[in-house]
């Protein structure tokens, strides 16, 4: 037995990783098909729009041999576009082996920077053996998944290694890389800015930027700007596939689940108040924001700021994933080094991270977000100090009104009049329909493929013309819509009504039925 704690520690977390990448191999394609199909259709030529429409990717998806009777259900709708070039070296293999590959390169990185960071800090204390445990559930869902962000922890714990001994390029390009393979890293910038590492922030800046957009060169400058400035806002109010989900731990869906009802997705809200939504969202942000910015300045230790940092990141983010959870890491590694008797803050770094938040989905919705209230409790007890609270109360006030008139701007009212045309949930993703008689013929799509359903109408349909949409609105003699949602299909039944797809308030091309009465746009 290895007499270096830091080294068993990684061979044990390395060990468990190539268990989970063998146990997990002929598993279902589960997010990584994300990643695989979207590199491998690019590579073919296929229109990048239509990898970046879910339903057209999970329709060319499921045509290709051996993947009709898959269960998997996808959506590139969130995907940054740099990881078409990323995964393109994947692509060479069949997706079950490229999974596979991909998960041993992920923990092979994680664990060469992890090792060479314990020994950075030289972490001296027999817990450090109890990391693997401490994040079991979402080092666990990596796996499984075929997901990107133990690869992701690994790239920023490198990056900082290389920050720690003022080598800039490589930790530029370890953080840049974290930041263009998902969004939510690029709160490294503020931890850069933070901390007064201005050229580095630069060089990262400059690299993250050029990594991005390089992508436009196969997916155009218009799908680029699109995903930049419709996709990214929507995802930044988890507009990812169901917006009320509680298995998005976030107190933005806590809020959308309390203050925003939809008839079809959250019928029994608590209340109809879009704008206390707005207030009570910008404030949370406004608080936990302010909360991060003072700790990570009056932090002495720069890695225990960006363990901060990325635990606040968990509690800032709208979508809060069990694999996401890794993020965790540097904080469960600070706390073993900083204070290892801190035996009740490694506990509840163990609860929040591995509670399993789907058993509390049936409970009234107050009780349904457990690992978020966890999450909330860890981040104030490591951010939280009266010392610096009340003498900076106005920073404070400041903070919370910029994010609630920002709230504002972003939940505006839609003014199209339109409404649901079913009565109950068809299906999270419809994507096309036909009228025959009194019946609507609808197809949808879930993990297990198509699905076609059959609805009785009160009305038969007598008379039906297509419509035009231009510039992303419904047009009938001019525009009959007004909101940014996207827009499919519509038609014109008996004179008197609109019909359409749209994702309103739903994930990004999530579509589902909606309808306008003629004259009343």
């Amino acid at each position: 037995m290895p007499r270096d704690r830091n080294l068993l520690c990684c061979l044990i977390i390395l060990t468990a990783g190539i268990f989970l990448s063998v146990l997990y191999y002929s598993y279902p394609v589960h997010d990584y098909g994300n990643y695989y199909y979207g590199s491998r259709f690019a590579i073919e030529g296929k229109n990048i729009s239509d990898i970046y429409e879910p339903w057209k990717f999970n329709l060319d998806v499921r045509n290709l041999p051996g993947m009709q009777h898959e269960k998997f259900f996808l959506n590139y709708a969130v995907v940054p576009p740099f990881t078409l070039f990323f995964y393109m070296p994947f692509t060479i293999f069949d997706v079950h082996l490229s999974k596979f590959l991909f998960n041993l390169f992920s923990i092979l990185v994680f664990c060469f920077f992890l090792y060479r960071l314990l020994r950075l800090l030289n972490v001296q204390s027999n817990y450090i053996l109890l990391l693997p445990l401490l994040v079991l559930i979402p080092f666990r869902n990596n796996f499984l998944f075929g997901q990107t962000y133990l690869l992701i922890t690994g790239l920023i714990m490198g990056g900082f290694i290389a920050e720690s001994k003022n080598k800039k390029l490589p930790a530029a390009i370890y953080y840049s890389l974290a930041i263009v393979l998902k969004i939510s890293p690029a709160i490294l910038l503020l931890y850069l800015l933070l901390r007064k590492k201005f050229r580095l922030l630069l060089l990262t800046t400059l690299i993250s930027a050029a990594l991005f957009f390089s992508a436009a060169s196969i997916t155009g400058w218009d799908l680029m700007m699109d995903y930049l400035l419709k996709y990214v806002p929507r995802m930044s109010l988890n507009e990812i596939n169901n917006p009320y989900a509680g298995s998005y731990q976030s107190f933005i869906v806590l809020l959308r689940n309390i203050f925003m009802p939809d008839k079809l997705l959250n019928p029994d809200a608590l209340f109809n108040a879009p704008l206390l939504f707005s207030i009570a969202g910008g404030t949370c942000m406004g608080i936990l924001i302010f909360l991060s910015i003072r700790k990570i300045k009056s932090t002495a230790s720069d890695f225990s700021s960006l363990a901060f940092i990325l635990t606040g990141s968990t509690v800032l983010t709208a979508y809060t994933s069990s694999y996401s959870l890794v993020f965790l890491i540097p904080l469960c590694i600070h706390v073993i080094n900083q204070n290892p008797k801190s035996i009740g803050m490694l506990m509840l770094i163990f609860v929040a991270a591995n509670i399993p938040v789907s058993v509390f989905q049936h409970l009234p919705v107050m009780f349904r977000f457990p690992r978020l209230y966890l999450l909330i409790i860890l981040f104030l007890l490591i951010t939280l100090d009266k010392k610096i609270l009340f003498p900076e109360a106005k920073w404070l006030i400041a903070s919370v009104a910029f994010f609630i008139a920002l709230s504002l701007f972003a939940v505006k009212n839609r003014n199209d009049n339109s409404n649901y045309f079913l009565r109950s949930e068809a299906g999270l993703l419809s994507y096309d329909f036909n009228f025959s008689g009194n019946k609507l013929l609808l197809k949808t799509l879930d993990e297990n493929g198509i699905k076609q359903s059959e609805h009785i109408l009160v009305d038969s349909v007598n008379s039906l013309k297509p419509l035009a949409i231009v510039n992303h609105q419904v047009y009938n003699n001019g525009p009959v819509t007004t909101g940014s949602d996207k827009k499919m299909n519509p038609v014109l039944i008996n004179n008197s009504q609109i019909i359409y797809l749209s994702d309103q308030n739903r994930g990004i091309g999530f579509y589902a039925l909606r309808k306008i009465p003629v004259g009343k746009n």
